[in-house]
C-alpha cells in the first residue's frame, strides 16, 4: 500500500493514503505552481519513504477549457470560498477546487444565498443554514411570513416577495417594509439597497431611512455605486443618483457597466459608449449572445458559442458547443475562471474556461451620491477624499472585559479606500503605573489585545489616508482580577474533549468531532495557549469512526494521543498517533483483536523514551481484557500484556510508580463482589504482575481515575451504580491492601470522570443530575486523603446540559475541561474554565 504526499509546501501533506496501486491521477493542477511529493510504500509493518520530489504545473492558456462534468440539472450556479454549487428543485451540489463533489443537500427552499460561512435555504417558515465547507445543518432562524428571494449583506438578510420587505440582523427582525406596489428586484450595497418597484425606484439604508425616492416606472439593467442603467419602453437611459437622466440608445437587447463605459448589445453588434465623452464605438459580431463578461481589455460573448474578442473586434480564442443552449447564469471564480452551464435539450452539463484577464469581484461598494450638475465621470477616490473620524464600536464605552484577549474594533463612516491605514494609542493604567503603547500601520479596522488583570485601558483609533489624519474620542474599558475565564470552542459539528494536557504554557487536548450528516466522530487534536491565544485545532478521520482519549507531550514537541478507529476493521482497534504540535502526522498504527479494542490512557516517559498505553481488548470468549503495552517512539510494539477473567474487564488509567513498577486501573466482571467492581494490578518494570486485587460493593463500580499518593499510598475514584450514581472511593498501599473504600452520598446522581492531586488535596470533575431532568450540570469536589468530602460545587450555562470531562491544576490555577450544548441542544461545544478555588467556593452552586 502507498501513502501519497503532495502539497505547495516543501514539507507536503498526506493527500491519499493506502492505494494499492503505483498510478494515481491527480485531478486538477493550479497553473504555473511547484509542486512537492513523496511516497511512502507500506508493507505489513515495514515502510519505506521516498525523498521529497517537486514539479512545476504549465500555465493556462486563455481561454482553456479546464472543466467539462455532465450534472443532473440546473437552475443556477453560486460561488463562495472556491466551493461551486450547483443549484436545481430542491437540491444544492457543491463542488471543491479539485471538482470533487464533496456533498449534496436536498431540502426544500424557495430561494438560496451564500456567505463565506454558510449556506441560507429560504423555507416557508423558517430560513435554514448549513455549514458552506461541509454541508452540515447547524441551526434554523424562524421567520413569521412567507416570502420568495433572500439576499445577505454584512450582517443582514432581506427577504422580499411580492410588496413586502423584511430586514433581519443575523436573527433577529429589526425593519419591515410594506410597498403598495411590487417588488420587482433588490439590488445591495455595503451602505443602503435599492429597491425596483413598479413606478418608483426607492433607495434605504439598513436602519429603514429612505435615502432617495425617484418616481421612475424603469426596469434597473445594471447598477454600481455612480449609476444606473434604466430600461423605459426599450429606450436605454444613464442615471446619476442626483436625479439627472440622459438617454443612450434604444431597440437594445442588454447593457453593462464598466468603469467609465456602457456596453451595449444590439443586432449582433456591441456599442462600447464612454460616458465622458459620449463617443461610440461598434464593434461587429458574428453570431447572437446573451451574455458578457468585460475586463480591462477584452470581451468575452457567451451564447451559441464563447467567444473572446479584444475591443477592436479581433477574435482571441472561442469555443463552439454543438448547439448546446446556455442554462445558467454566469460565476466568475477567485482563480480566474468562469463557470456556467449548457443544455443539448437532453442533458445538463458545468462547463469552466480559463482567463488571466477576469477577476472575481466579491467586494460590495458603497453607493455614493453626488450633486454635480455635468455628464462629468465621477472619480469615487476623489469624491470622497475627506477622511471622516473612526467611530469605535468595540469594546463598549466604560465595559468590563473577564477575558485574557479582547477585540478592538472601529469603523470609517461611508469610506471606501484601499490605502488608509490605522494607528491604535493605548495607555495600561494598573497598580498606580501607566504604561504607554503605540500599535502603528494597521491595514484592517480590527486588531486583538492581549490583556491584564486589574488594569484600565484607555484608547483611541488614528486613521491616515493621503496625507489626511483623523482621530477617534479616547475610550475606556477595564478588567477585574480575571479569576474567571471561560473560553468556548466552536466547532463544526457537536464536540467532545476527553483529555488535556499543560505544557510551557499551552494547553493541549483530545477527543473528537461529530460530523452531523454522517455521524461519524474524528479524531480530534486541538492547542491553545494558557491565556486562550493562539487556538489551532485540527480532526482526523474519514467515514469511519476515529476518536483520542489520551494525550501526552515530549520533550521535544511531539504529541502522543491513543484511542480508537474503526477505519480498518469496523469493530475497532487500538489506535495511536504521532503528531507535531501543528497537527503533521509522523506516524499512525492500530494494533488489536477482532473484536472491539480502544486505547483508554496512556503516558510517555521522556526518560527512557518509550510510550506506555492501557486499553480495552477483545477475547474470543466474547469478552474483553486490559491490555498493557509498551511502544518505542517511533511506534514499535516492544510488549504487551493482556490481565482479566472469564467476563468483561474495561483499562481505565495507568501511573508510574518508580522505575521498576507501575500500577494499572479498571472495571472487572470476572472478579471481585458482584456487578463490576475496581480492579487494580502492580507491575514490574516489564509489565509482569506483581499482584491484583479488587474494590466494590454488591453494586456495579466503575473505576475512572487514580492517584499516586506516594510509593506506597495510592486513591481510586470511580462511580457507583446504584438507585442514585453515587462516588466511590477506595485507597490502597503499596502491597495491595485496602486501606478504606467509601461511598460518597448524595442526593442526586453524581458521576465522578477525571481527578488530580494538589497540595495533599483530591479534587474531581464530573458532571451531576437530577433524577427530574436529563440535563447535567458541571461538578467539581475536593477531597482530603482520607476520602472525607470537603466541599462539592455545580456549574451550568444558561440551563444547557454541562459537564466537565478533565482537570489540570497548576500554580494555583484550576483549568476545567468539559462540553455544554449551545445555544440549543444537539450543538455541543468544547469549554475551557480558567479560574481559582477561592471564585469557585463564592460563585459556583451547592
Amino acid at each position: 500500500m502507498y501513502d501519497i504526499y503532495l502539497g505547495e509546501k516543501t514539507t507536503p501533506p498526506l493527500y491519499r493514503a493506502n492505494i494499492p496501486t503505483n498510478i494515481y491521477p491527480i485531478k486538477l493542477l493550479k497553473p504555473n505552481t511547484t509542486y512537492y511529493w513523496k511516497i511512502i510504500a507500506k508493507d505489513a509493518d515495514k515502510t519505506y519513504e521516498s525523498p521529497v520530489w517537486s514539479f512545476k504545473t504549465r500555465n493556462f492558456s486563455n481561454g482553456e477549457l479546464i472543466w467539462v462534468s455532465f450534472i443532473g440539472n440546473n437552475r443556477e450556479i453560486l460561488y463562495s470560498k472556491n466551493i461551486i454549487f450547483n443549484i436545481y428543485q430542491d437540491t444544492i451540489e457543491a463542488y471543491n477546487e479539485k471538482k470533487d463533489l464533496i456533498y449534496k443537500i436536498t431540502d426544500t427552499f424557495f430561494d438560496v444565498a451564500l456567505n463565506e460561512n454558510y449556506i441560507y435555504l429560504l423555507q416557508k417558515n423558517e430560513i435554514k443554514l448549513y455549514t458552506l465547507n461541509d454541508g452540515i445543518y447547524k441551526e434554523s432562524i424562524p421567520i413569521d411570513k412567507t416570502y420568495t428571494h433572500i439576499k445577505l449583506i454584512n450582517n443582514y438578510i432581506l427577504l422580499y416577495s411580492d410588496n413586502t420587505l423584511d430586514i433581519y440582523n443575523l436573527k433577529d427582525k429589526i425593519i419591515s417594509l410594506n410597498f403598495n406596489e411590487k417588488i420587482k428586484d433588490v439590488y445591495t450595497f455595503k451602505n443602503a439597497f435599492v429597491v425596483d418597484l413598479e413606478n418608483k425606484i426607492s433607495i434605504m439604508d439598513y436602519s429603514g431611512k429612505i435615502l432617495k425616492n425617484f418616481k421612475i416606472a424603469a426596469d434597473i439593467i445594471d447598477l454600481n455605486n455612480n449609476y444606473m442603467l434604466l430600461k423605459i419602453k426599450n429606450i436605454l437611459y444613464l442615471f446619476l443618483y442626483n436625479g439627472q437622466m440622459f438617454k443612450i440608445d434604444e431597440d437594445f437587447k442588454h447593457a453593462f457597466l464598466y468603469g467609465k463605459n456602457v456596453y451595449i448589445v444590439k443586432n449582433k453588434k456591441i456599442i462600447i459608449y464612454n460616458i465622458p465623452t459620449k463617443n461610440k464605438k461598434i464593434l461587429e459580431t458574428s453570431f447572437g449572445f446573451n451574455n458578457l463578461i468585460i475586463t480591462e481589455n477584452k470581451l468575452i460573448l457567451i451564447g451559441e458559442k464563447v467567444l473572446a474578442i479584444d475591443l477592436n473586434g479581433n477574435v482571441l480564442w472561442k469555443h463552439e458547443f454543438q448547439n448546446d443552449k446556455l442554462s445558467s447564469n454566469i460565476v466568475i471564480t477567485d482563480y480566474n475562471t468562469f463557470i456556467f452551464s449548457l443544455f443539448d435539450g437532453k442533458y445538463y452539463k458545468i462547463v469552466e474556461i480559463y482567463d488571466k484577464d477576469i477577476f472575481h469581484k466579491n467586494k460590495n461598494e458603497s453607493l455614493f451620491f453626488d450633486n454635480q450638475k455635468n455628464m462629468e465621470y465621477i472619480d469615487h477616490e476623489k469624491n470622497i477624499s475627506i477622511l471622516p473620524t473612526p467611530v469605535i464600536i468595540n469594546p463598549k464605552f466604560d465595559e468590563k472585559i473577564q477575558d485574557f484577549n479582547a477585540s478592538l474594533e472601529w469603523v470609517l463612516p461611508d469610506y471606501e479606500s484601499t490605502t488608509v491605514t490605522y494607528e491604535i494609542q493605548l495607555k495600561e493604567i494598573s497598580s498606580g503605573l501607566i504604561k504607554t503603547k503605540k500599535i502603528s500601520n494597521i491595514a484592517i479596522n480590527k486588531i486583538n489585545l492581549q490583556l491584564e488583570p486589574n488594569t484600565k485601558y484607555i484608547w483611541k483609533v488614528i486613521a491616515k489616508d493621503k496625507n489626511q489624519t483623523k482621530e477617534s474620542k479616547w475610550y475606556v474599558f477595564s478588567t477585574d482580577n480575571l479569576d474567571f475565564v471561560l473560553k468556548r470552542i466552536n466547532l463544526i459539528g457537536n464536540q467532545m474533549i476527553l483529555k488535556s494536557k499543560i505544557k510551557n504554557d499551552y494547553i493541549y487536548f483530545t477527543g473528537y468531532t461529530i460530523t452531523p450528516e454522517k455521524d461519524t466522530l474524528k479524531l480530534l487534536y486541538g492547542k491553545i495557549l494558557t491565556n486562550f491565544f493562539n487556538l489551532k485545532a485540527w480532526d482526523f478521520g474519514s467515514t469511519q469512526d476515529k476518536y483520542g482519549s489520551s494525550i501526552d507531550i515530549t520533550n521535544d514537541g511531539t504529541v502522543i494521543i491513543g484511542g480508537f478507529s474503526s477505519e480498518k476493521d469496523p469493530r475497532g482497534d487500538m489506535l495511536l498517533y504521532s503528531l507535531s504540535e501543528n497537527g503533521k502526522i509522523y506516524w499512525e498504527i492500530t494494533n488489536g483483536s477482532s473484536k472491539r479494542d480502544s486505547i483508554n490512557n496512556l503516558f510517555f516517559d521522556n526518560t527512557d523514551g518509550y510510550i506506555y498505553t492501557l486499553g480495552t481488548i477483545g477475547t474470543d470468549n466474547m469478552g474483553t481484557n486490559i491490555q498493557f503495552s509498551k511502544y518505542s517512539s517511533k511506534g514499535y510494539r516492544i510488549w504487551y500484556r493482556e490481565f482479566g477473567g472469564y467476563d468483561l474487564e474495561f483499562g481505565s488509567s495507568l501511573k508510574r510508580i518508580d522505575r521498576y513498577s507501575f500500577l494499572l486501573l479498571g472495571s472487572t466482571k470476572s472478579f471481585g463482589k458482584g456487578g463490576y467492581d475496581y480492579y487494580i494490578i502492580k507491575t514490574n518494570e516489564l509489565g509482569k504482575k506483581l499482584w491484583d486485587l479488587t474494590s466494590g460493593t454488591s453494586k456495579d463500580d466503575f473505576a475512572s481515575d487514580l492517584l499516586i499518593l506516594s510509593r506506597n499510598e495510592y486513591i481510586i475514584i470511580g462511580t457507583s451504580f446504584r438507585d442514585t450514581l453515587q462516588p466511590f472511593i477506595s485507597k490502597i498501599d503499596g502491597n495491595g491492601f485496602k486501606i478504606f473504600e467509601k461511598l460518597i452520598p448524595f442526593p442526586d446522581d453524581v458521576n465522578l470522570i477525571r481527578s488530580t492531586l494538589y497540595k495533599n488535596y483530591i479534587y474531581c470533575v464530573g458532571w451531576t443530575r437530577e433524577k427530574s431532568t436529563l440535563k447535567r450540570k458541571g461538578i467539581i469536589t475536593k477531597f482530603d486523603l482520607n476520602g472525607n468530602l470537603l466541599w462539592a460545587k455545580t456549574f451550568q450555562i444558561e440551563d444547557q446540559d454541562t459537564m466537565f470531562t478533565d482537570i489540570i491544576i497548576q500554580d494555583n490555577k484550576f483549568f476545567l475541561f468539559g462540553i455544554s450544548e449551545y445555544p440549543k441542544p444537539n450543538s455541543r461545544d468544547i469549554i475551557i474554565i480558567q479560574t481559582s478555588e477561592n471564585y469557585i467556593l463564592k460563585n459556583f452552586n451547592n
